[in-house]
């Protein structure tokens, strides 16, 4: 128990020293982490509507919203790439569980992505749109969580090990950035293909964050059970890799 307490107490502050390196890296320091979904939300809104001349009530909420989360998965994998450079070199002065960099990245990303709903809901107040579901949106945030943890813990093992899949990885995310629903609804996607659009767990994820936030229609439980079930077996296999090759890892990083 107390060990689980120390690993705990460790990847805490794991995180905050890694927030606080953020913050010192700009200027306006935690101010960005407000003002990067807003600058997103209209380049995207302004592409839509201009070029594409797409334009509904709440379209640019919506965009908000699926940009939150797709930015989520995106910033937590991407950096899953460079988990375990810093607990490697650690390694070569004292030992470091290697985990704990994975959990600290994801964790540093869950706090940004607080931050956005606080500036989403400030919108939402805004537009006077009262269909946001506190209880709904945490459990999007859990499955999303999960997700993500069991993805990057697989990342970056593979990250430390081979060079090349960081670039294989971020050509991945480019085409998920067309295929998760950021410009469209699950309306707009034809019924035949529903499924497999939803298969794609950064569809279902910004589909049911929308629906959580934004929407009054509620969100598809079985979708995210069945996500959140698969995740956590991705997870206790790159965890379990972790765990066993935690001491040997360094002899073998590129």
């Amino acid at each position: 128990m107390n060990t689980l307490l120390n690993n705990a107490l460790y990847i805490y502050h794991l995180t905050m020293i890694k927030v606080r390196n953020e913050f010192k890296s700009y200027s306006l320091g935690l101010l960005w982490w407000y003002v990067d979904p807003i600058v997103n939300t209209a380049v995207l809104y302004v592409v839509t509507v201009s070029i594409l001349h797409q334009r509904s009530e709440g379209g640019a909420l919506a965009m908000m919203a699926g940009m939150l989360m797709f930015r989520y998965l995106q910033s937590a994998i991407m950096g899953a790439c460079n988990s375990l450079q810093q607990a490697i070199q650690l390694s070569a002065r004292l030992y470091v569980p290697k985990y704990s960099f994975v959990i600290r990245d994801v964790a540093a990303e869950t706090l940004k992505l607080t931050v956005g709903i606080a500036v989403l809901l400030f919108f939402l107040l805004g537009w006077k749109i009262a269909e946001f579901s506190l209880l709904e949106t945490i459990v999007v945030i859990i499955v999303a969580c999960t997700f993500v943890t069991g993805v990057s813990s697989i990342v970056a093992l593979f990250s430390a090990l081979i060079r090349d899949v960081r670039m294989v990885i971020g050509y991945i995310l480019r085409v998920l950035f067309f295929l998760s629903g950021l410009f469209y609804g699950l309306d707009q996607v034809p019924e035949a293909w529903r499924t497999f659009f939803l298969l794609n767990p950064f569809a279902l994820l910004v589909h049911e964050f929308r629906l959580a936030v934004i929407s009054s229609e509620g969100i598809d439980y079985g979708w995210l059970g069945l996500l959140f079930v698969v995740s956590l077996g991705i997870g206790w296999i790159g965890f379990w890799a972790l765990f066993k090759f935690d001491r040997e890892l360094p002899k073998y990083v590129i």
